[in-house]
Formats: structure tokens, C-alpha cells, sequence
């Protein structure tokens, strides 16, 4: 089916191309629809108005939803129930909300997106705190659906995402230094979490098998890894939709960095290794390189995934809804080739 131009009326005009070329002739533009119209509020529960104001205009303003996006095709796919689904593509979203507030803090980053942060609009404390209050709140929302599988996950995100902060503003200060293996943890802490809890969360409301469980594990083990190697690479694309050398900017070693520094044998040991690297002046000759050796991981990832998916696929005792397995091939594809 062709996309109309009704069907992207949700998405901001710097999305809308993208969002097209990802739903033409895919089943995967009505998921893509119900997560753009997600209402990301507080709970009914003590809501906090002054707080709900700034988050809309910072943190909740913009994105293109594909965490919320993955969770409601794999709702679809374990056939849950529409309002525990929303429920699941809420929650990660505002814990991505939350990230993104104190992510801007540490990088200390006064636009996202073109907009103000939440730090910019008030002071570092109350974004911190703002941040802190989303996370709390995803909390209250989640222990309505008394799962503990669902609350031990949620924890298990939160913390994976403090742990992965926490590593790379070491690399980044180089306490540590940068290795492949770090900066995978890195990806895998920060980004993996997040991608499994979608994979994950729906299943946890079923009588998903343990076999299914740990393939759905390891597909979004892979997933955050692919997506992340991607967002590296499109640090230094002046097509791509983030701000060129934002990583660089922000003080963060990237693998995109460690790629080129050993192209260019200089050890990315220290902060005057580091300037060194990105002063030489053969620098930009090595990005093509550099982005080669990334694909390679990428595609490599990309066939550890496919192996788990189609373990994954095995492991059901049921032939999941058509429409599901095409969306979330169609979106997986997408986010291995992205440019955004």
C-alpha cells in the first residue's frame, strides 16, 4: 500500500520523509500511527502540571517513536491486550524521555532537535529532577499491572541505563581506556536495555516459554547494538539529522572514533591522544574507512539477530499474526540501513 500524505500528519515535517520511505508498502503504518499518538502524560495519580508543561516542550517534543513502535508490533505479535500494549509502549517511552533529560545534563547539550532542553529551560537540579520524576511515575504506571517479571525488567533498564552513563563519562574522561569491549558494554547498557524491554515486555504478560525468552534477549542484545554502531556512523554524516560531531562535542568516545584511530595508528588513550586524532590531518580521508569497518560489525550483528529471531520464531507454539512479523522485519531493516 502507498503512503497518502494523511497517513503523516502526526510526524514533524524533518520526519516525514523518513517515516515514508519506512512504511511504503508495509503493514507497519498503523503501528507506526498509534505510537505517534501516544498520549505521554503522567498518571492520573498526584500529576504535576508545571513539570508535565516543561516535559512537552523539551523531552516529549519531536522523535520518531520507534521504541514505542517495536514494543506495539510485538504486542501485536503475543496478541496483548490494546490497553496493557499502550501501557508498555508508554512506559519505555518515557523512560527514554528521562534519559534524554539527564543525558543532556552530563553532556551538558542546551538543544536537542532543534528545541531548548529541559536544562536550558530551567536549571541542571530541577532536570535532573524532572527526569526523576518520569522514572518514578513509569514505575507507579507499571505496578498496576502487578507483573513482577514487568517491574524487575523495568528496574533492570533504569539501572542499565545509570551503569552505561556512568562508563562512558569514564572513557570519555579516560579513566578507562576505550576498548572495543567497553564500548560495546557501553551500547549494550545504554541501548540494548531498552530494545530488550520492547522485545521482552509483551511476552512477560504471556506464558512465553524460557526458550523464547532468552531469543527475545538476545535479539534486542543485538538490535541496540546495530542501532547504536548506526547513530556512530551518523555522527560524521552531513545528511543525517543530528548535529555533525555532536559525539566529539559532547566529550564522548564513540566507535566510530576507536575505528579511526586505528586506521590512523594513533592509541585513543587520552584526552591529548584524543585531540591529536581528531586535529590530524588525514582525519576525514579515514572516515570512509572507518564507516567500512562499522558496516562489518553491523552486518555481523545483523546475522547474529536473524539467527535468534528465527530461534525465536521456532520456539512458538503458536504462528504469530502475519502483519507482526512483516512489521518488525520491515522496521529491523530499517533501522540496519538508517540514515536518521
Amino acid at each position: 500500500m502507498a503512503v497518502r500524505k494523511e497517513d503523516l500528519r502526526f510526524f514533524s515535517q524533518k520526519e516525514c520523509s523518513i517515516v515514508a520511505r519506512m512504511l511504503s508498502n508495509t503493514e507497519i503504518l498503523g503501528f507506526a500511527r498509534r505510537a505517534e499518538q501516544l498520549e505521554l502524560c503522567f498518571s492520573t495519580y498526584h500529576p504535576h502540571k508545571e513539570i508535565q508543561s516543561l516535559l512537552e516542550k523539551t523531552v516529549f517534543k519531536g522523535g520518531k517513536r520507534l521504541r514505542p513502535l517495536l514494543t506495539l508490533v510485538m504486542s501485536d505479535l503475543f496478541q496483548i491486550e490494546e490497553s496493557l500494549a499502550l501501557i508498555l509502549a508508554k512506559s519505555i517511552e518515557l523512560v527514554h524521555a528521562a534519559s534524554l533529560a539527564h543525558d543532556d545534563v552530563i553532556d551538558q547539550s542546551f538543544k536537542r532537535r532543534g528545541v531548548p532542553t529541559l536544562n536550558a529551560l530551567v536549571d541542571n537540579k530541577k532536570a535532573i529532577l524532572g527526569g526523576d520524576f518520569l522514572l518514578a511515575d513509569v514505575i507507579v504506571q507499571l505496578s498496576f499491572l502487578e507483573n513482577k517479571k514487568i517491574m524487575r525488567e523495568m528496574a533492570g533498564v533504569i539501572k542499565n541505563l545509570s551503569q552505561g552513563e556512568w562508563l562512558q563519562k569514564e572513557l570519555g574522561d579516560f579513566e578507562k581506556i576505550p576498548t572495543w569491549n567497553l564500548l560495546f558494554d557501553v551500547c549494550l547498557y545504554k541501548t540494548s536495555s531498552v530494545f530488550t524491554w520492547c522485545f521482552l515486555a509483551p511476552a512477560l504478560l504471556t506464558d512465553a516459554s524460557e526458550e523464547s525468552l532468552m531469543n527475545l534477549r538476545k535479539m534486542g542484545h543485538y538490535l541496540g547494538l546495530i542501532f547504536q554502531l548506526k547513530d556512530d556512523m551518523l555522527d560524521f554524516e552531513a545528511s543525517s539529522q543530528k548535529t555533525l560531531g555532536l559525539d566529539q562535542l559532547n566529550g564522548t568516545v564513540s566507535c566510530f572514533l576507536l575505528a579511526i584511530s586505528e586506521e590512523l595508528e594513533i592509541p585513543l588513550d587520552s584526552l591529548e591522544q584524543k585531540q591529536k586524532l581528531l586535529q590530524h590531518k588525514h582525519f576525514r580521508e579515514k572516515i570512509p574507512k572507518a564507516k567500512a569497518s562499522l558496516e562489518k560489525k553491523v552486518e555481523n550483528f545483523f546475522q547474529e539477530y536473524n539467527t535468534y529471531y528465527r530461534l525465536f520464531l521456532e520456539s512458538l507454539p503458536f504462528t504469530p499474526p502475519l502483519k507482526s512479523t512483516n512489521s518488525l522485519e520491515t522496521l529491523v531493516q530499517e533501522l540496519r540501513k538508517r540514515s536518521f
